[in-house]
């Protein structure tokens, strides 16, 4: 089942839904409209909590099923991409590179079923901005013309690790979830709180940050002059890091390419799993909280004037309703 709604209180009530267009000749002159090239993007959470929250791998099903739809569209390019602790990237991404493949070649990458231990909301956007402007630096300005940047965001939580600098930390008995979602549960008086979460140590010991950095297997990150494949990369120790406000500067970075580059569009589209019937314990081992989760995921769609909807069972999963036609009124 697909939802679409929250319960926090401060996210706009006008959230665009995911209910098709009409039909475009509808608002367009017959003699304006024309097929513009598609490329998509996906970038699909790979934290640890998907092994409670989906253990069958629904959302693979749900890719391949996307992936065989586009594969019957003509100019539809895809580039797959997860993110954890670092970003890997199907067709594997250098500078000069080919960011996108045609969906008809389209091969399901190994790491769509491997689970990482943290889920890094602002490396990975930070790095699929890189990937677009990319590819946008190797697209004439004729074809931008006609371009459209279809990026489909999947995520089962929040972001970790969110880090604040030492003046935004707070104590436990002042400690609050961002977009007014209530106080927190289970923190510990000893704890560095930031946004009404336990800062990881990583957070503020430099030598634990730079040890989880090297450890990190980068073979098949991006390598792009833009963005560093270092995990972690724009993480200073005692600084801010994952922080609602951040998310939301780097997703409007995202769809600002669209008129820095003259891209016909640009968009952000995001789908959150979330099962209420989640056992408590697994919710609060890996901090999921419906209101964070869903306010955060909503707000990047509206910031990437894109869509938002939600599944509260991992077999409902499916971005079939994804507009990547290429039908465009260009005027």
């Amino acid at each position: 089942m697909v939802a679409a709604g929250c319960d926090a209180p401060n996210v706009a009530p006008d959230m665009p839904s995911s209910t098709p267009r009409p039909p475009l000749e509808t608002e367009c002159p017959e003699e304006n409209i024309g097929n513009a090239t598609v490329k998509v993007l996906l970038a699909l959470d790979a934290s640890g909590s998907l092994q409670f929250t989906d253990p069958d791998g629904n959302r693979r099903r749900a890719v391949r099923d996307f992936l065989s739809v586009l594969a019957t569209q003509n100019e539809v390019y895809v580039n797959t991409s997860v993110f954890g602790s670092v970003v890997r990237t199907s067709p594997l991404v250098r500078t000069g590179d080919d960011v996108f493949m045609p969906s008809g070649e389209w091969v399901e990458p190994d790491f769509l079923g491997r689970a990482d231990v943290i889920t890094d909301y602002q490396s990975a956007l930070e790095t699929i901005h890189g990937m677009l402007q990319l590819d946008m630096e190797q697209t004439s300005a004729e074809e931008l013309a006609r371009t459209r940047y279809v990026v489909l965001w999947f995520s089962d939580g929040s972001p970790t690790p969110v880090c604040c600098t030492d003046g935004d930390e707070t104590s436990v008995d002042d400690a609050a979830l961002p977009f007014s979602c209530g106080a927190p549960s289970s923190l510990s008086t000893s704890e560095a709180i930031c946004d009404g979460v336990a800062e990881l140590t990583l957070c503020n010991d430099a030598s634990f940050l730079f040890e989880h950095r090297d450890a990190a297997d980068t073979s098949e990150s991006p390598q792009l002059d833009s963005v560093s494949a270092v995990p972690l990369a724009s993480l200073d120790t005692r600084g801010d890091f994952n922080r609602a406000h951040q998310l939301e500067a780097a997703t409007a970075a995202i769809v600002d390419l669209k008129d820095s580059h003259d891209v016909l569009d640009v968009a952000v589209h995001t789908r959150l799993l979330f099962d209420p019937n989640l056992d408590a314990e697994v919710q609060d081992i890996y901090q999921l909280n419906h209101c964070v989760a869903s306010s955060t995921l909503m707000n990047m769609a509206s910031t990437g004037r894109g869509t938002y909807a939600e599944f509260d069972v991992a077999s409902s999963i499916s971005f079939l309703d994804i507009n990547t036609s290429g039908r465009m009124c260009f005027r």
